[in-house]
């Protein structure tokens, strides 16, 4: 939003030196004649007692003014009543000025939850609020996964907070950007390429287990899997992507506690592979005497030796500092 909309860096603008010039960016540098007003910066979220030092209300200013909050019930209610206490008109309980509200990711929090039960979800109904406070406003929902917007009741109207936030005028889908690369080119386009079928989970974690389902062991598959992904991220440290994220999903199963013995496991397998590199990595050709070492070559060998660069010498050199840097979350 600063380099979009508002030209300068809010953080630089919020610092406690006030002796620091401001910083234009993005498309201040084309137009410096009118900066919008931000209320909020990158470093906090919404403050009323900061608002307020800032202005009385919306009203006194002739530039667009900007908020940019979190959906969260503490931050919508501050926003809600500092508007209503230091911008709508005398004798009137209304903003004046328009305003246009940008819902990210629509589908989560802004639902109304508690639909058919005759009460409204504290999110959804804050929203609804703040909508409410304004003569003229625009409502954009923005998501990539609407399912759950379309099947708001668009004849649903609470008597406190009005109408839902059913799309009221129209729903519009946008294209992906020709450098997306997401499910329809991993599964439809590029399906051969991209996919691999297991066929070893049968016996240690089928498809169709239960919530108490018992992991034994890690199927042979998932095990090749991680070793293969330490291997990569050797490649991108020797590359020079140290400082580059790198990361690899498991999700194996729709229950927390499976999922927790998973990576219970995983962590397992990652010490034990940390082991042998620690001890046995530095011993050069040596060092694939030790069995975990030598499946690492293996999977070298399977997935990347014909690439011809970086070489297996190479790889076992970074071994180390690419086991040291492994974290595991759930």
């Amino acid at each position: 939003m600063d380099e979009g909309f508002i030209g300068r860096d809010t953080a630089r603008l919020a610092s406690v030196d006030k002796g620091k010039r401001q910083k234009i960016i993005g498309v201040g540098n084309f137009d410096q004649r009118h900066f919008p007003v931000s209320l909020t910066n990158s470093i906090k979220d919404f403050n009323k007692a900061t608002a307020t030092t800032n202005t009385s209300q919306i009203g006194s200013y002739n530039v667009p003014v900007i908020l940019v909050i979190k959906k969260n019930a503490s931050t919508l209610k501050n926003s809600v009543e500092w508007l209503s206490e230091h911008s709508t008109s005398s004798g009137s309980e209304m903003v004046e000025q328009p305003m246009l509200l940008i819902d990210d990711e629509a589908d989560n929090a802004s639902i109304n939850i508690k639909h058919g039960k005759d009460e409204v979800a504290r999110i959804n109904g804050q929203i609804r609020e703040l909508l409410g406070l304004f003569r003229r406003s625009c409502y954009v929902g923005y998501t990539a996964t609407p399912f759950a917007n379309i099947f708001i009741d668009p004849d649903r109207e609470d008597e406190v907070f009005k109408q839902d936030l059913f799309p009221r005028h129209f729903i519009i889908g946008l294209d992906a950007p020709t450098n997306y690369f997401g499910a329809h080119k991993v599964f439809v386009e590029n399906r051969d390429q991209h996919v691999r079928h297991i066929t070893d989970n049968l016996d240690t974690l089928p498809i169709g287990h239960r919530i108490d389902h018992q992991l034994e062991e890690l199927p042979a598959s998932l095990v090749a899997a991680v070793r293969t992904f330490l291997i990569a991220r050797a490649i991108r440290n020797i590359r020079g992507q140290q400082g580059q994220h790198a990361s690899m999903l498991v999700n194996a199963s729709r229950f927390t506690g499976i999922q927790g013995k998973l990576r219970s496991r995983i962590a397992d397998l990652v010490d034990t592979i940390r082991s042998a590199v620690v001890v046995d990595a530095g011993k050069g050709a040596g060092a694939l005497n030790n069995p975990e070492i030598a499946a690492l070559r293996d999977a070298w060998e399977l997935e990347f030796a014909p690439l011809g660069h970086p070489t297996r010498p190479e790889i076992q050199d970074r071994l180390h500092e690419v086991l040291a840097a492994a974290r595991w979350w759930r």
